[in-house]
């Protein structure tokens, strides 16, 4: 029920374009490009990519579930949509985007690729661009978001 509820939303012509669909192709692009680099560069290895990958696709996946219905790949709020501030919100604003870009870098590390890694760059200056997008229409609907904001850090807990 859920699945065809955001498929509608999606399906909606009248609002097409005007929900940030361009930050979510050039995310995609750039997952694509991270998966299936167009260069292969060897080189750079680190002994801490292995946990930054794990850890990645944890904070994704605890996110996913504590989004339940409100998850939408759009930076646009869900019509329905209700503020989550609790569980791995509490602790990061955007923790899928954190956990993307944690297992980017792994990714990237233990692939000794540096092309990934740099690919890994444009998807983390992809998802501010995002963010920011995301941001301003959580502050308009939620009057609260900006003192969520200030307590809360972005993408890493107690980093940034």
């Amino acid at each position: 029920m859920y699945a065809q509820e955001l498929m509608a939303e999606l399906a909606d012509g009248k609002s097409f374009g005007k929900r940030g669909e361009q930050w979510l192709f050039a995310q995609l692009a750039a997952i694509g490009m991270l998966l299936f680099p167009p260069l292969t560069l060897k080189g750079l290895v680190d002994f801490c990519a292995t946990l930054s990958l794990t850890a990645g696709l944890v904070f994704v996946l605890t996110a996913f579930i504590h989004l339940g219905r409100n998850l939408s790949p759009l930076p646009e709020p869900r019509k329905k949509h209700e503020l989550v501030v609790s569980g791995i919100y509490g602790y990061v604003r955007h923790p899928m985007y954190g956990g993307l870009l944690l297992a980017a870098f792994g990714l990237s590390v233990l692939t000794r690729n540096e092309t990934r890694l740099a690919i890994c760059a444009l998807l983390w200056w992809v998802l501010e661009c995002k963010v920011a997008v995301e941001e301003k229409a959580l502050s308009e609907r939620y009057p609260e978001y900006a003192e969520y904001k200030a307590k809360v850090k972005k993408f890493f807990p107690f980093i940034y």
